[in-house]
């Protein structure tokens, strides 16, 4: 049994979650290519210091848009940064853009959610969603004061096995700057050990009833 915690616990730290990207900026205002396909279901983990964070895709058709933006709930903050999502598209001719959406919630416009499979909880804004023609788009992620970290959903929402959550819980964790402790309190720990505890419980009842009765 020792070994199988062991294995559950470490998992986690060696499988990467799928669609998961932890966003990196080299210096100020730098541009995010966006991989995936902006319709498929992907998480952008990020964090504002002082500037917007700016993605960037390509679309070649007709393509549905759909994005939003949460936070981490911290104990020390009351209530949640009015972050922003502007999406804009990228003129055929010279270097302007063109506004196409934008969603700014204020702090009425936050729902709280608890991820218990991550052991935390957030607030989340609302979807924004469009359908967009084929070309060059950008999304701004920013806040009044560009402070906080955050996670940008793109797509669908998608239902994941068991280890890709799991590696999905411990990316987001170790992003949050969590104890790798913390995975004890995901969901997808505590079942699967509460349930190998009553397992070996069982079986070391049913064997100590055994020698009762042998010895009787």
């Amino acid at each position: 049994m020792k070994s199988i915690v062991i294995t559950i616990l470490l998992f986690p730290a060696v499988v990467l979650a799928a669609n998961i990207y932890v966003t990196e900026i080299s210096s100020p205002y730098s541009i995010v290519p966006i991989v995936d396909e902006i319709d498929e279901p992907q998480l952008h983990l990020g964090t504002l210091e002082n500037f917007p964070v700016m993605y960037e895709f390509l679309l070649g058709e007709q393509t549905n848009f759909r994005a939003r933006v949460s936070q981490p709930i911290s104990s020390s903050v009351d209530s949640p940064s009015t972050m922003s999502i502007l999406l804009v598209r990228k003129d055929d001719q010279g270097g302007g853009v063109t506004e196409v959406a934008r969603l700014t919630s204020g702090i009425d416009g936050w729902s709280i959610i608890e991820d218990s499979s991550v052991g935390a909880s957030f607030w989340q804004s609302e979807y924004v969603e469009t359908s967009l023609e084929s070309g060059a788009y950008r999304v701004e992620v920013s806040a009044p004061d560009n402070q906080g970290k955050y996670l940008l959903n793109f797509g669908p929402n998608e239902d994941y096995g068991y280890f890709t959550s799991l590696s999905r819980a411990w990316t987001i964790q170790q992003f949050l700057g969590y104890s790798p402790l913390k995975i004890l309190t995901s969901n997808l720990i505590y079942y699967p050990l509460g349930i190998l505890f009553v397992a070996f419980l069982l079986n070391r009842t049913w064997k100590y009833r055994k020698i009762i009765s042998n010895v009787n």
